[in-house]
């Protein structure tokens, strides 16, 4: 009877149970990363609903008038302020995954083809998602009608920057991270 059989299937057992640890650690990282991120926005929205007179707040407005901005036109000085801090989050992101990246493990599922036809479509919708959120100038009000909700009073309006936030956070997390796994990927080809 063969023992090692058995012992190899602890043995995956074992290293599968070290990556799916190694996989919720990270997410809970990233996840509480995107928490301070967030909390740091309600802050800066908190400010600014009790004191908008602040001469910080005017500074911003002021030195960034000339960069594309989602407004809202019923407090357009809050939305500004809310969508530069949004600017920050593939920053963040990059951050994190500087980070992050010396514990991932790639696991080759595909073929190379598939992954690099997969890194292709991701960059495009990537980039088009990123423009529209934000380096695209609109009035949210003369959108569709659950922009013109969003933007309707300050809370809502911090509710709507918090999604965009969060949804440009994460989804350069996830951007950075395919692209180094199909290079690393491809370099050990």
């Amino acid at each position: 009877m063969d023992k090692s059989k058995p012992e190899d299937s602890r043995r995956e057992n074992n290293h599968q149970m070290k990556v799916n640890s190694t996989a919720h650690s990270l997410t809970i990282k990233m996840l509480s990363l995107l928490a301070i991120a967030i909390a740091t926005l309600l802050i800066i929205a908190g400010f600014f609903i009790n004191t908008p007179e602040q001469p910080l707040f005017e500074v911003i407005i002021k030195n960034t008038n000339v960069i594309p901005s989602n407004l809202s036109s019923i407090n357009p000085q809050l939305s500004k302020i809310l969508d530069m801090y949004c600017k920050s989050a593939p920053i963040l992101a990059l951050a994190f995954f500087l980070f992050a990246r010396q514990y991932l493990i790639i696991q080759k599922t595909q073929g190379l083809r598939v992954l690099i036809k997969t890194l292709l479509a991701f960059t495009i919708l990537y980039f088009i998602i990123i423009y529209y959120l934000l380096l695209h100038s609109s009035v949210l009000n003369e959108y569709g009608a659950l922009l013109r909700f969003l933007s309707s009073n300050d809370y809502l309006l911090t509710l709507f920057f918090i999604c965009v936030y969060s949804a440009c956070y994460v989804l350069s997390v996830y951007y950075f991270s395919f692209v180094y796994a199909v290079v690393k990927l491809t370099r050990n080809r």
